[in-house]
């Protein structure tokens, strides 16, 4: 599943929306405690900005085209962020279940 928005999370459904923030920190913290994390933040690190730097260079070093080439790295970040994105946002899932779980047998 590809997420957009954090109200597209099916766990986040039931709970208030003015409790996503407890929910996600709480959640965010758990996930940022896994070997995991790093692994996904140097992944959106290259989505982001890695990738759009390597084919805006090489746009503008084919043809010369510098502002195809701006539009190309605009285009491609905001595109590898998303995608970036919905890869942290499926790696958080489990944590939000965790910590509805212990919130619900508190």
């Amino acid at each position: 599943m590809l997420y957009l928005t954090y109200s597209q999370i099916p766990e986040l459904k039931s709970v208030p929306r003015d409790q996503w923030r407890t929910v996600l920190v709480s959640a965010g913290k758990a996930y940022g405690k896994t070997p995991l994390f790093w692994k996904i933040w140097w992944l959106t690190i290259f989505l982001t900005f890695g990738l759009g730097l390597g084919v805006s260079f090489a746009i503008s070093m084919v043809g010369g085209e510098y502002t195809t080439a701006l539009w190309a790295f605009t285009v491609t970040g905001l595109l590898g962020y998303t995608l970036a994105f919905s890869i942290r946002t499926s790696c958080l899932r489990p944590h939000i279940r965790q910590y509805l779980a212990s919130r619900v047998g508190a």
